[in-house]
């Protein structure tokens, strides 16, 4: 689907010269571009895997297995005008192994989301909307784990070939102060087979970070990019706080079976990861850097 004068779309992580607390969970899914116009209605599966990585300063070793389930619709209201509702669930399960026991095992999040974006005339067009999120371990309470905000902003097409945004959002975190939060935006296809972007990726899990990539043909693209991710959970016991940070860097192999469809398998490695473990009156417990860790990731998009 190709929003109007929108080709990117919501909320995602703030940029990473904002203080890690600040990030904590502020994610969305992304919307695509689409096919065509027509092409409304847009699913999303994918998986990751964090290879076993140890944490500094201790015998504690950690892995992770993510799975991101999205799915969206964007109604017209007018011919410049649309309303986009998406929903996402996505399930962390932890392995934590190692002389310092179980931090936490599994996480599900769910997120919902309703934007309005109104295309102004050819060049510009605004956004803006709100989001609501349950972060949390099975067990833990489920007001305290529900999180939410709003945000809005715009985007400028100078050309066919490039577009620039920004987006400015507010959020509240699990036992944190609200975060502000400022999105740059960019795609720019800088020459016919070349593409860098900077906003919203998928590697099981919703990041946010800058692209760069090559259509070798139709159906074939390869991408290099990285991707700043940040996960904050309730944990089962009550008043406890769980918080996860990474940058993977990757490279990307897509196949496009059908121009609205694509197939994609991610590999790099994670580097800058932190497990943080708090109260909620935010003393610390556990708090370690991890050791860069190889991660792989698939995903398959459809629109319709």
């Amino acid at each position: 689907m190709r929003i109007p004068g929108i080709s990117i779309a919501v909320f995602a992580i703030s940029i990473a010269a904002l203080p890690a607390s600040a990030l904590a969970q502020v994610v969305t899914p992304a919307v695509e571009p689409q096919a065509s116009e027509e092409r409304n209605t847009w699913m999303s599966l994918s998986y990751a895997h964090l290879f076993e990585t140890d944490l500094d300063n201790t015998s504690v070793e950690v892995k992770r297995n993510s799975l991101l389930a999205i799915a969206g619709h964007r109604f017209a209201l007018s011919d410049s005008v649309g309303l986009l509702t998406q929903a996402a669930y996505q399930l962390s399960a932890y392995d934590f192994s190692g002389d310092g026991g179980v931090l936490w095992k599994d996480i599900n999040q769910v997120t919902t989301m309703m934007m309005i974006d109104w295309r102004l005339d050819e060049h510009w067009s605004v956004l803006g909307g709100g989001l609501f999120r349950f972060s949390g371990e099975a067990g833990a309470d489920f007001g305290d784990s529900l999180t939410g905000g709003g945000f809005g902003g715009f985007q400028y097409t100078w050309s066919e070939n490039l577009r620039t945004g920004f987006l400015l959002g507010a959020m509240s975190q699990i036992e944190d102060d609200a975060a502000i939060l400022p999105l740059p935006l960019v795609t720019w296809k800088f020459a016919e087979s070349w593409m860098f972007r900077l906003g919203v990726s998928q590697l099981g899990a919703v990041g946010y970070g800058p692209e760069l990539s090559w259509m070798g043909s139709e159906k074939w693209e390869l991408g290099f990019g990285a991707s700043y991710q940040s996960r904050r959970y309730r944990l089962d016991q009550g008043d406890l706080v769980g918080e996860e940070t990474s940058m993977p860097i990757y490279a990307r192999l897509g196949w496009h079976p059908t121009p609205s469809s694509i197939l994609e398998l991610m590999a790099g490695v994670a580097v800058a990861g932190e497990i943080r473990q708090e109260t909620s009156r935010g003393s610390k417990i556990f708090n370690e850097d991890t050791d860069p860790s190889a991660t792989i990731s698939l995903r398959g998009n459809i629109r319709f």
